[in-house]
């Protein structure tokens, strides 16, 4: 893709032959630790970890080896940020608010009033739509820790109205594909209405060949959402089944962002692949690109 930029690109660089024979004999990034190998004093990985982005953690994880920590750079919005990554607890997970871009309010996630009237310029009030937790408060200023728990507007409450969150939901797959489907490039879950009771239907894009006992990820999954003590308990009472897997053709996810950017008129680096999808019309389309069920 860059060969009509190479020749101009290369005059402003220096050949290094000692340093590409280094690079030559340690090869591609294939190996544990392969970064470390080739930036020896790589110390710390910083990047977005969670969300959609989780699926490539086990895959960074690998290159980056035990030795290079990660650690979230924040959490935030397009308007601001809300947090940063608070160090005595897990940076990956714990995040203090910081007042300083915007003004946080927390609503009762249990509430949906609406408003009762028209609001006034200064007045207007941005609703994120995320879901958290308060885990406690930071001992030098009292500020809250937060845990990020997942979108309302896209948590998919079942009928028997079990809802697992968005991590839960999200580390149940990874753990699955990463033993027996392969490296998940993109997913996303849709309700699963094929039969009853409704269930979490999940949607995956993966790169590379898949696992032989590609199957067994079914089990799995299903296994680490019975983890969630409503989940299990909905099952047993025979309020829930058993989570889907459908693998869907390579390229899906890209061509998916690519009607959303013409669809909302934003930027690529706008668009995410939900979690939860919940938009009817993408629901649809997405299942007409699956090609296997395990």
């Amino acid at each position: 893709m860059l060969d009509h930029s190479r020749e101009p690109l290369e005059k402003h660089f220096t050949p290094n032959p000692l340093r590409a024979a280094e690079l030559r004999k340690i090869g591609p990034p294939g190996v544990q630790g392969w970064a470390v190998r080739v930036w020896p004093d790589l110390k710390k990985f910083i990047g977005i970890t969670g969300g959609p982005a989780a699926a490539s953690v086990p895959k960074v994880t690998h290159i980056l080896g035990p030795s290079v920590p990660m650690q979230a750079p924040c959490y935030g919005s397009s308007e601001c940020y809300i947090a940063i990554p608070h160090f005595n607890g897990d940076p990956n997970t714990d995040f203090k608010v910081v007042p300083v871009d915007g003004v946080t309010e927390y609503l009762d996630v249990r509430s949906n009033k609406p408003f009762e009237r028209v609001l006034s310029a200064w007045e207007l009030r941005y609703r994120i739509g995320d879901v958290v937790t308060v885990k406690g408060f930071a001992p030098d200023d009292g500020l809250p820790v937060i845990n990020y728990l997942h979108r309302r507007d896209g948590s998919l409450g079942l009928a028997y109205g079990s809802t697992c969150t968005e991590s839960q939901l999200t580390n149940a797959i990874l753990s699955a594909s990463q033993r027996w489907i392969g490296q998940i490039i993109d997913f996303t879950i849709v309700a699963d209405d094929r039969d009853t009771p409704v269930t979490y239907g999940y949607l995956v894009e993966i790169g590379g060949d898949i696992g032989k006992d590609a199957k067994m990820a079914t089990r799995q999954t299903f296994e680490n959402l019975m983890t969630n003590d409503e989940y299990h308990m909905a099952f047993w009472q025979g309020r829930a089944r058993k989570p889907s897997i459908r693998i869907v053709e390579r390229g899906t996810f890209t061509e998916y962002r690519r009607q959303k950017c013409d669809k909302t008129n934003v930027s690529m680096g706008q668009v995410k692949v939900p979690i939860v999808l919940s938009d009817a019309t993408f629901r649809e389309w997405l299942l007409q690109r699956a090609i296997m069920e395990l």
